[in-house]
This record gives C-alpha cells, sequence and structure tokens, in this order.
C-alpha cells in the first residue's frame, strides 16, 4: 500500500494549523504562516514504472482539488523529469496556500472567521492593550465569540472601580449576571492585566481561585476549623467550631498543645487530651495563619502525608508557625506501614527550606526514588493507635 500524499492528508495538516490558532493569527494581521508549502509524497521513480496507472489517478486527484480545477484552495507546484522508459512527465511536488484565506475555505471555516472579524473590531475598538493579546489567542476569541460585549463590559467595570472590595456578587454591570463573571475568570486574568494600571493587580496572587485578591475584590473569607479536644476547654459548649480567619488570629485560646491534621476523618478521630486542640489543615490553604501569631507561643504539631506535596506543605506550615514539629511523618512511620504505600499522582519538586535535617533527608530520598517513584504514605493508612501510643506512651 503506497503512502502517497491526498487531498485528505493536505487537509489534514490544514487542521492542525488551525487548531495551533495560526490560520486565525494569519487572518488578524499577523501572517508568518502563508505562503503555506506543503510538500507532496508522491510515487517513487520504480513506482512510476510497477504503477504507471495508479501515478497518473494520484496526479489527477491532487490536481482536481487544486484552485486551477476546484477554483479555490492550493495551487501546485510542479517539477519535470525525464525517465529512462516513461520519458518527460510532470508531477506535483507541493501543495501552496497563497493566503490564510485560501485555507480557510478548504477547511468551510468562513463563518468561524467572520465571528473572530468581529470580536476582533470590538476588542481592539474597547482597548487597544488588547490587541497582541487576540493576535496570540484567536481560538479563545473565537470560543467567546457571543461573549465579547459582557466581557468588555466587565473590564470596562474593573478599570473604572479600581479594587473595590466589593464581593462580585455586588457588581452591578447591565446586561452582566455575576455568575458569567464566575464562569469567565481564567479568561479575565490576562485582560485585565494588560487593561489595569499595574499597582491595582496584586501580583502575588494566581489562578482563577486567587481572583477576587488579585484584583480587590472581597473574597470569601477563610475559615479556620478547630476541635477542643479537652472538654474542659469548650467554648458555649461547642467543641468543633469554623471561624473566619481574621477572628481566629485575634483570639488566642487557652491551650498547651496544638495539632494541625490534614485528613478529615483523623482530625475527627483524634484522641481527648487535656489543654489541646487539633486544627483541619486543608492542603495549601495556609495563609489563613498568617496572622494568627499566638501559635507561636504553644507547642504545634503538623500531620500530613509522607509524600512529597506533605513536606511542601510542613514547609510551608513553618512560614506561619517557625517552630512546628513533624508528626510520624519520618523514615520509621514511612518503613513500618510499607504494606499500605501508595503512589502520588504527581511528585512536588520544590526547594524545601525549613525541613529539619531528618525531613529534609526523608524528602530528598523520596525525590531520588530510592523507596520507588512517587512512594507516598498516606496519614489515613496510619492507625489511630500508632496516635494515640506517640501522645499517650
Amino acid at each position: 500500500m503506497n503512502t502517497w500524499t491526498t487531498p485528505a492528508t493536505i487537509e489534514e495538516k490544514l487542521i492542525r494549523e488551525w487548531q495551533r490558532g495560526r490560520i486565525l493569527t494569519a487572518i488578524l494581521g499577523e501572517d508568518t504562516l502563508f505562503p503555506l508549502r506543503i510538500p507532496l509524497k508522491g510515487p517513487t521513480s520504480r513506482e512510476w514504472v510497477d504503477q504507471f496507472s495508479m501515478a497518473q489517478k494520484w496526479i489527477a486527484s491532487i490536481g482536481h482539488h487544486s484552485n486551477a480545477v476546484a477554483k479555490f484552495g492550493y495551487r501546485l507546484e510542479w517539477r519535470e523529469f525525464n525517465h529512462r522508459t516513461l520519458g518527460r512527465n510532470r508531477v506535483p511536488v507541493a501543495a501552496v496556500f497563497d493566503t490564510a484565506r485560501d485555507a480557510v475555505t478548504v477547511l468551510k471555516r468562513e463563518e468561524d472567521v467572520e465571528k473572530v472579524e468581529e470580536a476582533w473590531i470590538l476588542i481592539v475598538a474597547a482597548f487597544g492593550e488588547l490587541e497582541g493579546w487576540a493576535k496570540d489567542n484567536p481560538l479563545k476569541v473565537l470560543d467567546y465569540a457571543a461573549d465579547w460585549p459582557r466581557i468588555l463590559a466587565v473590564l470596562r467595570w474593573v478599570r473604572s472601580h479600581p479594587r473595590s472590595e466589593l464581593y462580585i456578587r455586588q457588581v452591578d454591570i447591565p446586561g452582566v449576571d455575576t455568575k458569567f463573571i464566575e464562569r469567565t475568570r481564567g479568561l479575565m486574568i490576562p485582560l485585565l492585566d494588560r487593561v489595569l494600571a499595574s499597582p491595582v493587580v496584586d501580583t502575588t496572587y494566581h489562578g482563577a481561585t486567587a481572583f477576587a485578591e488579585r484584583y480587590g475584590f472581597r473574597a470569601k473569607p477563610p475559615l479556620v476549623r478547630f476541635r477542643l479536644l479537652d472538654p474542659s476547654c469548650q467554648i458555649a459548649g461547642y467543641t468543633d467550631l469554623s471561624v473566619m480567619a481574621d477572628e481566629f488570629a485575634g483570639q488566642p485560646l487557652d491551650v498547651e498543645r496544638i495539632f494541625v491534621i490534614e485528613n478529615e476523618i483523623d482530625f475527627l478521630a483524634f484522641p481527648h487530651l487535656a489543654n489541646a486542640m487539633a486544627i483541619f489543615g486543608a492542603g495549601y490553604g495556609l495563609r489563613r495563619f498568617e496572622g494568627a501569631r499566638w501559635l507561636n507561643g504553644k507547642e504545634v504539631y503538623y500531620w500530613g502525608d509522607i509524600d512529597t506535596h506533605g513536606f511542601a506543605i510542613l514547609d510551608e506550615f513553618r512560614q506561619y508557625v517557625p517552630a512546628a514539629r513533624s508528626m510520624l511523618m519520618d523514615r520509621k512511620t514511612l518503613n513500618q506501614y510499607r504494606e499500605f504505600w501508595g503512589i502520588e499522582d504527581k511528585v512536588q519538586r520544590r526547594t524545601l527550606t525549613r525541613l529539619t535535617p531528618n525531613e529534609a533527608a526523608l524528602y530528598q530520598d523520596m525525590l531520588d526514588g530510592r523507596y520507588g517513584y512517587g512512594v507516598r504514605l498516606e496519614q489515613e493508612q496510619i492507625p489511630i493507635s500508632a496516635v494515640r501510643a506517640i501522645l499517650c506512651p
């Protein structure tokens, strides 16, 4: 079976260029792609002799789809050659799309191009500084083609109300519901970064989940959930409470020992202890402890998974509570429960500067694959009896 280029092969190459956004970028004026020359793989010298009839049909098929016959699409580049058996012949060696419009016609994407061009006019008229972004991201321009009037209205509002300190739910823009802003946060971030003055953007916050903080909206207040492990320390009869982080920071609790625990069930099952409390850790959301300086005057322990992410979270926690100690996150515990080892989805590779020497050595061994790639021991695999054994020896 031969592997000669077919009209379908040519179209597949065009589709790949479309999916990369390069054809639309060319339509918008950044034309580094066209003329686009696609080399053709045709019959070899031997195939011309052995499959002459098929070779002639191949030329006819390629030619039938060219602009010489179809009146649109590609033009053919030809090469003449002399064959000792067949004599002088002419063979196509490349299909050339001279302009982006030629490619668009073949792909039947004229309607999409029209949508992008209409959106382009709106975007550049409203915010000239978005011209470069639109040229670099034409497929996003197309994906949100019907939404650009609302997107631009949001950009105008935010620029007119810098760092408003309102909840997004309080933003009142005619024709724009606030759920729309929530849904399009990922798109809004690169746009707002370009249309807002740099002091308005807090670049210490990243990603859609920190959208409010980055642009000065009021964020949903972070909560700290804790259990009072000593019934005599209960607050108005409650032992399991969630409070706003700033309230937690401003109201020291009269306990001696504090255990920050990542797994919720372990947090709930943690044994009763005199003058002690447990805090539900909840991963990397540790900035909520930033103002709770009273924790530094307590005996604080952190218990998370024994894996690269667990050590990264421990390292980050010590940014806020430098004297915090780890619990059940050592080599002995890892080896003791070998039968419960799992594999991390993605190994976390960071330079961690706040680990103790023993923690740092174990972390490095995990990065180096000493125990196997991505080995982890989740804290819920460790029996509660092991917790009791170290707390109540």
